[in-house]
C-alpha cells in the first residue's frame, strides 16, 4: 500500500505538470508512454517501480486519473477503453482531452507555504518536475489537495493578498 501512495504522488505530480503546463489547452495522456517518460525522468520513481508489473503500474496510473477526476481536479472527454469507471480496476491506453477543472486550477494557482521557493503550487510542481523529482511534485500536490479540501470543508476563505 505504501508503494501505491508513492506511485500516486509521482503520477499525480506528472499529470498535474502536464495539464498545468498546457493550460488552457487539453492534452492527451498515453498511459504506457507517460509512465515510461516519468520513470526515465525520476530515479526515485524508477526504483519504486522495479518490483511492480507494468500492468499494475498502469492500473495505479489509471486509478490516479480516476481519483483526480472524481475529486474535481481534472476532467477528460473520453478514454480507451471508452469507459468512465470500470467495476474492476483495469489497464487503460489513452485519456483524451485531459484538462484542469476550476478546482484544479485554483489548487495549482494557490500560494505555497513560505518555505517553498516559488509563488504557487503549480510553479512548485513544474520546478520539481524540471529537476526530475516527480515524487516530490506529487507530495506538494497531495499536501495542497489536503489543505484545499480542508479549506472547502471548514468554509475557510482564500487568504491570498
Amino acid at each position: 500500500m505504501k508503494n501505491n501512495i508513492k506511485l500516486f504522488d509521482s503520477y499525480a505530480g506528472f499529470i498535474f505538470n502536464k495539464v498545468y503546463s498546457n493550460f488552457p489547452k487539453c492534452v492527451e495522456i498515453n498511459v504506457t508512454s507517460d509512465i515510461q517518460s516519468a520513470r526515465e525522468s525520476d530515479n526515485t520513481l524508477k526504483i519504486e517501480c522495479e518490483n511492480i508489473s507494468d500492468e499494475e503500474q498502469n492500473i495505479i496510473f489509471t486509478e490516479t486519473i480516476f481519483w483526480l477526476t472524481r475529486n474535481g481536479f481534472i476532467d477528460y472527454k473520453t478514454s480507451e477503453p471508452d469507459n468512465r469507471r470500470p467495476i474492476e480496476p483495469m489497464p487503460y491506453r489513452m485519456f483524451y482531452c485531459v484538462e484542469l477543472t476550476i478546482n484544479g486550477l485554483n489548487l495549482l494557482s494557490s500560494p505555497t507555504p513560505k518555505t517553498f521557493k516559488v509563488n504557487s503550487v503549480g510553479d512548485e510542481v513544474i520546478d520539481s518536475v524540471k529537476k526530475g523529482m516527480y515524487s516530490e511534485a506529487g507530495k506538494v500536490v497531495t499536501r495542497a489537495m489536503f489543505e484545499f479540501a480542508l479549506k472547502k470543508f471548514t468554509g475557510e476563505a482564500d487568504e491570498r493578498k
